[in-house]
């Protein structure tokens, strides 16, 4: 088992002891789906109630080590709690799921097997939208990989639709790099 595999493992472990429902996403996600890529960390999203950040976040810490200077403070600022998991040093970027669009992609999760384990990992058309709002040139990359290779499997009006719901908080532009990508 590899060392990404065995952080993996760890996290279900830990997400499932402590009865947080979340989702793979990220760069595994995406080799996950076919993408012949290296990756160096693990990129997960969770549902939590704001309100229970700080206690949530107190008690990931007690299995991860952080990564930030006031993990906590930086964890309820930016949601995304950088961490380590200490038995592979591999990095974790755990994201606090607090919308309905996070809301909705782990009902949607889909299980993928690591390790002989069945994950949670977020869907083709989720995962499309999770690097649109990522943004970067790799994430991007990695849409419009997902996108040519699912064209004939993807839910478009379930992309379309979520991508729209994104300019409620101002970010017009994904739904434009989805359609230029669609296109």
């Amino acid at each position: 088992m590899t060392r990404l595999e065995t952080t993996i493992l760890h996290l279900d472990d830990f997400f499932k002891q402590n009865n947080y429902e979340y989702l793979l996403m990220g760069g595994v996600a995406v080799i996950l789906y076919g993408l012949h890529r290296v990756t160096q960390d693990v990129d997960i999203t969770f549902l939590v109630e704001v309100d229970a950040m700080k206690d949530i976040a107190e008690t990931i810490l007690k299995s991860f080590s952080p990564r930030k200077e006031q993990p906590v403070d930086f964890f309820k600022r930016y949601f995304v709690l950088p961490v380590t998991d200490p038995n592979t040093n591999i990095a974790v970027d755990i994201s606090a799921g607090v919308g309905g669009f996070d809301r909705r992609a782990v009902t949607r999760a889909v299980a993928k097997i690591i390790a002989g384990r069945a994950i949670p990992c977020c869907t083709i058309e989720d995962l499309i939208l999770y690097k649109l709002v990522a943004n970067r040139r790799r994430d991007l990359d990695d849409v419009d990989f997902l996108i040519k290779t699912y064209r004939e499997q993807l839910d478009v009006s379930y992309l379309t639709n979520t991508a729209k719901g994104f300019q409620d908080v101002e970010r017009e532009d994904i739904f434009e790099k989805l359609k230029e990508s669609l296109a």
